[in-house]
């Protein structure tokens, strides 16, 4: 140290009370004079910003991988299939092995970018420079993040470089800085050695070169320095040398053993250990996903997931996590009534009947993407009671041997409730029913057989009511010897039910929609009987277009992001598709509320310039009456239909010239922002376009749990 800076440090600690402890730690004596170093001065400052994943689907998984995710996911596979690794799996084979490490990565990526954008993309704060990033994270311990930086800012302040913590004369004043955020210990020694092992491997003061060092050679040096164990060593690289590294503290410890995100590769006894965790983690979390998980996951636990009382309701990734969803089930396990949804779908029965005091104790589709979605919006429900099977191929009793959960409550009369929304597309007017020219015959069509299903069903649980959901084509569909909906309510009767049907709105049950659904109402003769009428006690008309859609940011065609924060909430699938500028230039000249077919009379110069240009095809209004609509801000929307997945030219937003977004249509069927869909963009609109709007479902369980407690009350009085 040069003498003025022996003088200056001197005088700073001359006032400080002359500390009696021994110094613990060897010195390093340096073979070069420090005069002119370059560590008389301290180095750059400059803050660490995680970059934001790469925008794609929740959870899709045609998603391909990044390159170092293949190599990865590659590479962890076959050391499990080799033994190599000891991870849990679901089965010895390879494909189950890659179904499993499928599943962590889309899950993980989801938690990762969810979290980014709850807390904006956290920032904690580290530093670029290896050198500086290590002195800060020895601060760090046992001190809140804003004293650690305090202390390292007053330690920059009052030290003209790092070379002047190495003098003896230094330790009294580090330890009185050290010491106003509590603990002190051995820090000023160990800062003091941590400088010298610096200066020692790099003289010259370049620690850039660190970058070009294997993974190796950086953890023996950074653990070498006392005080430095290897989860701080690997934060040092994560942060300041961008190594997808994936360091373990204790909120990232807390957090996976509560979540269990990564349940499919690392028991349960594995995530207790944090030695353990440590080891199987890392190879359990693909390389890209790494850095953005680990700053996300600590900021969960500095601000919601607490050691003690979590705030699991403010939780962003609350439906993901084990320790909300056992909290959730506890709950459940007390609801009054029970619930079987058949053809879930999304979620739209389950969603609007949990809401009045029904848990769902069994879900079933064909439709994998549906199965992730009901999965990821209804933690309540245990994951292996969600199932992914075809009813049309299996057996009613063989598909609840397969529930891990509640399956005494899946018995015959002990079951509450069984709601099916049957597929619609052969009974659906925009089926091929409505294409000219094509022979159809509804009774050929094997779609419109699967009812029969969901008669074995009803035949076999002897539920005390069934809700069937349809179009209202479908009472029509059949021949003139038998009618589909003739048949259904035939057989349901004959098992000793009293049945109602008729066409209910949805707009009329505060959905923001025209919608209208055949609603298929049974009852047992065990409990009261419920007529279809009832249900306009409960009526509240929806909301109007705009209405629905205030507080969305605004975008234009081709744009929007599938994970941005409205509020306090993280809404996914705000992004509108691609539309050509032909389009794009019949999308702003439409009227709100104007059909294609007025359109077309009123600006036929925009249909011939299009059909001048040959570039894109002409409709004519005989099969495409709709093809354009714009709807209108000041009343409801038109009905939301499946087709939407091959393009939203008929739902042109109000305002904007673009086709509605998925997180549109999903609020126009009633479903709440923090409602996430799973898949790529064309299954979700799939899925919104076949869902049960949730404001209807919500009012069908009031009418059924009205006449339950009635049913109820009647039993009592007669005992």
């Amino acid at each position: 140290m040069q003498a003025s800076s022996s003088e200056a440090i001197s005088k700073q600690t001359s006032s400080l009370q002359e500390v009696g402890s021994e110094r613990v730690l060897s010195q390093t004596m340096h073979a070069y004079p420090l005069s002119g170093s370059p560590w008389n001065r301290w180095p750059s400052t400059r803050r660490v910003q995680i970059p934001i994943l790469p925008e794609h689907p929740c959870c899709d998984r045609t998603w391909g991988l990044e390159r170092e995710d293949v190599r990865w996911k590659d590479s962890l596979a076959l050391s499990i299939q080799r033994g190599r690794v000891q991870l849990p799996t679901r089965g010895p084979n390879r494909k189950e092995i890659l179904g499993s490490i499928d599943q962590v990565t889309h899950r993980l990526y989801h938690a990762a970018r969810m979290l980014q954008t709850y807390f904006d993309n956290p920032s904690l704060h580290n530093y670029r420079d290896p050198f500086i990033e290590t002195m800060y994270i020895m601060l760090t311990w046992r001190t809140r993040i804003p004293d650690a930086e305090a202390n390292l800012n007053e330690i920059m302040l009052s030290f003209v470089g790092p070379c002047d913590l190495t003098e003896e004369e230094a330790l009294p004043l580090i330890r009185k800085i050290v010491s106003r955020s509590g603990f002190v210990g051995k820090r000023p020694e160990m800062l003091a050695e941590l400088v010298r092992r610096f200066i020692a491997r790099f003289p010259d003061g370049n620690t850039s070169v660190m970058e070009s060092w294997k993974d190796d050679q950086i953890l023996d040096f950074l653990t070498g320095i006392p005080g430095i164990g290897r989860k701080s060593a690997l934060c040092v690289m994560m942060y300041s040398l961008g190594r997808p590294r994936f360091p373990i503290d204790t909120h990232v410890g807390r957090i996976l053993k509560r979540t269990q995100m990564l349940r499919e590769l690392i028991t349960v006894e594995q995530n207790t250990n944090h030695k353990v965790l440590q080891a199987n983690a890392e190879l359990a979390v693909p390389p890209s996903v790494r850095r953005a998980l680990h700053v996300g996951l600590v900021s969960l636990g500095q601000q919601r997931c607490r050691p003690r009382k979590p705030l699991c309701v403010k939780c962003p990734i609350a439906a993901m996590c084990k320790f909300n969803a056992a909290r959730l089930i506890r709950r459940a396990s007390k609801a009054p009534y029970n619930l079987v949804d058949l053809f879930c779908g999304a979620g739209g029965f389950s969603e609007g009947f949990s809401s009045e005091g029904f848990r769902t104790v069994l879900a079933v589709d064909c439709e994998e993407v549906a199965c992730d979605t009901f999965r990821m919006n209804h933690p309540q429900l245990p994951e292996r009671n969600v199932l992914c099977e075809d009813l049309a191929r299996r057996q009613v009793k063989s598909l609840i041997r397969q529930c891990v959960q509640w399956k005494e409550l899946i018995e015959p009369g002990r079951v509450d409730v069984v709601t099916a929304g049957i597929p619609c597309q052969g009974f659906s007017k925009a089926g091929y029913r409505s294409r000219p020219g094509i022979k159809y015959d509804p009774l050929d069509d094997p779609r419109n057989l699967l009812y029969k299903r969901v008669l074995l069903w009803i035949r076999d649980l002897q539920p005390r009511y069934v809700v069937l959901e349809n179009v209202p084509e479908m009472r029509s569909a059949g021949n003139k010897d038998m009618r589909i909906l003739d048949s259904i309510c035939k057989s349901i009767r004959k098992m000793g039910y009293q049945v109602h049907h008729g066409v209910v709105n949805a707009y009329d049950h505060a959905t923001p929609q025209i919608r209208l659904r055949i609603i298929i109402i049974a009852s047992h003769r065990s409990v009261s009987e419920i007529k279809l009428d009832e249900l306009e006690e409960y009526a509240k008309k929806g909301d109007v277009v705009c209405k629905a859609f205030e507080g969305l940011p605004r975008l234009k065609s081709n744009s929007g992001s599938w994970y941005s924060k409205v509020g306090d909430v993280v809404i996914t699938s705000h992004v509108s598709r691609f539309n050509n500028d032909e389009d794009l230039r019949i999308f702003g000249a439409l009227r709100p509320g104007e059909h294609y077919e007025q359109f077309i009379t009123r600006r036929k110069d925009i249909i011939d310039d299009r059909r001048k240009s040959g570039t894109h095809a002409v409709y004519g209004t005989k099969s495409f009456s709709d093809k354009y609509h714009r709807l209108d801000a000041g009343s409801p929307a038109r009905t939301i239909v499946a087709h939407l997945k091959k393009d939203g030219n008929g739902y042109i937003h109000p305002s904007e010239a673009r086709s509605i977004s998925i997180r549109e249509a999903l609020r126009l069927q009633g479903f709440s922002d923090d409602y996430v869909l799973c898949g790529s963009g064309a299954k979700q609109y799939i899925q919104v376009g076949n869902a049960v709007p949730p404001p209807l479902a919500r009012d069908i369980a009031r009418l059924i749990a009205h006449h339950l407690r009635a049913t109820k009350k009647r039993r009592a009085s007669k005992m």
